[in-house]
């Protein structure tokens, strides 16, 4: 290669590489749409995380589908309050939490909001209050409530439940109240977790629901490594979770057969949560179809518990591979004499870059960059064997 086809070709690479660091650095959307696919692609089809062992779903089915006959309605009166419109008596809750710990499991996790008073609140507070280092219960927060972004803003389950034993400090770093939000990225999908409560840039001392029951199962190293938004892997997707429906819990028959008497709960944490479509909550997530919110929460927990949790490299260092990708394509095409091996290089050099970055994801629990780098390394390397660039490099004749 002539010194002024190098030279011209070192120009080229420099561009190539700048403009594609800058569209990367400021988010150009259509770039920025491409990478996010690639991320979600590998979530999808490399590495998931294993399903724990811990964790039972108990799920809220359709309540407006539920039929019981009338012999299991005699023997199991507790069912007959189910067959009343949702939200259910509260002396449910009761009993279920009654069973469950009679079943001795480790926790119980509640992914729902108790906000006003209710029939059935006495009885549900006097297992709680005896149970407390057991449970973790979801709050809202609402930014509007009272103003400024401050603590009362957080709109915790109703003193009905939380009674004076609770009102110590239920979201403090020994309470039972976690927030159950789960933030959007900016393609409205959910992909991480948020380990405080923000709001207007503000960060208030409310944990998230999952990071209580941590804290609870006596494992606050887990929470302390997160980030504040902290990516995870998904253990899959939807359904991934088997649901156990509440109602067979408090079927006696269905208690004693199907579970052993509660064998199957023993030592577990059991998350309380809402099935299928009909209760409105339900996420988008780099899986196709909508997942329910519980299962959000509940492979959040699977991956603290399992070790899974995902580090996004730094823009800083994102650049620096895109950087190496053109350093590495100009080292190539100047390498590179004749044109039959220029397809194998492109080809070859991008597969290795995807095996490492699948590596990295699998094996590292890191997400880099996959498209950039490709396209820099790619361009750079084409530009060098185009008909144009032959031509404007040889035109003032060889140096």
């Amino acid at each position: 290669m002539t010194s002024k086809r190098r030279y011209f070709l070192f120009a080229v690479s420099v561009t190539i590489t700048a403009t594609i660091g800058l569209l990367y650095s400021y988010s150009f959307l259509p770039l920025l749409w491409i990478e996010t696919r690639c991320e979600d692609l590998l979530t999808q089809y490399a590495k998931k995380a294993p399903v724990s062992n811990q964790i039972v779903f108990c799920g809220i089915q359709n309540p407006s589908s539920l039929h019981f006959d009338e012999s299991v309605l005699k023997e199991n009166p507790t069912l007959q309050l189910m067959l009343r419109p949702f939200p259910w008596s509260r002396e449910i809750w009761a009993t279920l939490l009654t069973t469950l710990f009679k079943a001795k499991v480790k926790l119980v996790v509640f992914d729902l909001y108790f906000d006003k008073t209710r029939e059935g609140d006495a009885a549900f507070k006097s297992v709680l209050d005896t149970h407390q280092s057991q449970v973790v219960m979801g709050c809202m927060f609402d930014s509007l409530a009272h103003g400024a972004p401050t603590i009362d803003n957080c709109l915790t389950p109703h003193e009905s439940i939380l009674g004076t034993n609770w009102e110590e400090g239920p979201l403090d770093t020994n309470g039972v109240v976690g927030h159950t939000y789960v933030p959007k990225d900016w393609d409205g999908v959910r992909r991480s977790f948020q380990k405080n409560d923000y709001s207007l840039g503000e960060c208030l001392p409310i944990e998230m629901l999952m990071g209580r029951a941590i804290r609870k199962i006596g494992r606050p190293k887990v929470l302390a490594a997160c980030n504040q938004r902290q990516r995870f892997r998904f253990a899959g997707g939807p359904g991934t979770f088997t649901v156990i429906p509440i109602q067979e819990v408090l079927t006696t028959t269905l208690w004693k057969s199907k579970y052993d008497n509660g064998v199957v709960f023993e030592n577990k944490i059991v998350v309380i949560g809402s099935s299928g479509n009909w209760s409105g909550d339900q996420k988008q997530t780099p899986f196709p179809g909508l997942m329910d919110g519980t299962e959000v929460q509940i492979n959040i927990l699977n991956a603290m518990l399992e070790g899974e949790l995902l580090t996004k490299v730094s823009r800083w260092w994102a650049l620096c591979i895109i950087v190496m990708a053109g350093v590495c394509g100009f080292m190539v095409a100047n390498a590179i004499k004749t044109f039959p091996v220029f397809w194998p290089a492109i080809i070859g050099g991008n597969v290795l870059y995807f095996a490492a970055a699948c590596c990295a994801y699998n094996s590292f629990n890191l997400i880099v960059p996959m498209v950039s780098p490709i396209i820099t390394f790619t361009c750079v390397l084409g530009q060098a064997f185009t008909p144009s660039f032959a031509e404007k490099a040889t035109i003032n004749g060889p140096g």
